[in-house]
């Protein structure tokens, strides 16, 4: 019999939940007479917002404007996983502490932002394994 996988939808406490647990996400800037830029980074939460650091570019030049952040984990052998999508609007961070532990990988990032989230949903990909008796029969 043929495994059954199904979709959950996460609700936003338990997006948070899964996402304080991930150091990468995307960040995605929409641009004007061009594909959205999308861009890997590392980030903590402050909150529910999500702080990361960046350089002059594209991320900078998306401050003010509407923004979405993406997280995942994927389990391949079990083809199991869950994804959260955040879409608010990104701004200028003045609280340094807002950053604690948030370290980039590529250099020093003289710029802290933040997205501030309007939504936050996700799903999870789930295995459901018919029952079984103590014997692993049907």
């Amino acid at each position: 019999m043929a495994e059954l996988r199904e979709l959950e939808a996460l609700t936003p406490e338990e997006c948070l939940d899964l996402i304080r647990h991930q150091r990468i996400g995307r960040i995605g800037v929409g641009q004007v007479d061009a594909p959205p830029h999308v861009v890997p980074v590392t980030f903590t939460l402050d909150g529910s917002c999500v702080i990361f650091r960046s350089d002059a570019g594209e991320k900078l030049d998306g401050i003010g404007q509407p923004a979405s952040f993406q997280a995942d984990s994927i389990d391949p052998t079990h083809r199991t996983g869950w994804s959260v999508l955040m879409k608010g609007t990104l701004a200028f961070v003045d609280d340094e502490l807002a950053c604690t532990g948030l370290e980039p990988w590529v250099g020093p990032r003289r710029y802290l932002l933040r997205l501030t989230p309007d939504v936050i949903t996700g799903r999870r990909l789930v295995l459901r394994l018919p029952d079984v008796d103590g014997r692993g029969y049907r």
